[in-house]
């Protein structure tokens, strides 16, 4: 069975690389550019796991996080952002937010290794 991966992000570049690092044999990545979209995905069938940004278009990561939440979504969701601050954390995380990873690394090996540890089997 292939493990989903939804990646939501409005920056087609890093969705891009993002998209060739986790894709492999046992999984399918899928990119979404806005929070809409990617509710809109959820709704069709729920990933794997979810790596959301937190400022995009229509509808931002906060947003998609509040609406999962209130859906009773239980997979896990990696915070991608540069936006890093412990409030912004915290706030994440009582939304049901699993991790955090900072956008500006260039350590695409520790997002690959965060997602693998979180994927269902």
């Amino acid at each position: 069975m292939t493990n989903r991966i939804f990646i939501v992000d409005d920056d087609e570049f890093l969705t891009q690389m993002y998209r060739l690092t986790l894709n492999g044999p046992d999984r399918a990545v899928e990119i979404y550019h806005d929070g809409e979209a990617v509710l809109a995905a959820v709704e069709a069938g729920e990933p794997g796991i979810l790596v959301l940004d937190l400022l995009m278009p229509k509808l931002d990561g906060f947003g998609v996080l509040q609406k999962l939440k209130d859906k009773g979504c239980h997979f896990p969701i990696i915070i991608l952002s540069n936006v890093g601050g412990t409030v912004d954390q915290e706030k994440c995380r009582a939304l049901g937010a699993t991790d955090f990873y900072n956008k500006s690394s260039t350590d695409l090996e520790g997002l690959a290794a965060m997602v693998s540890k979180y994927l269902p089997a």
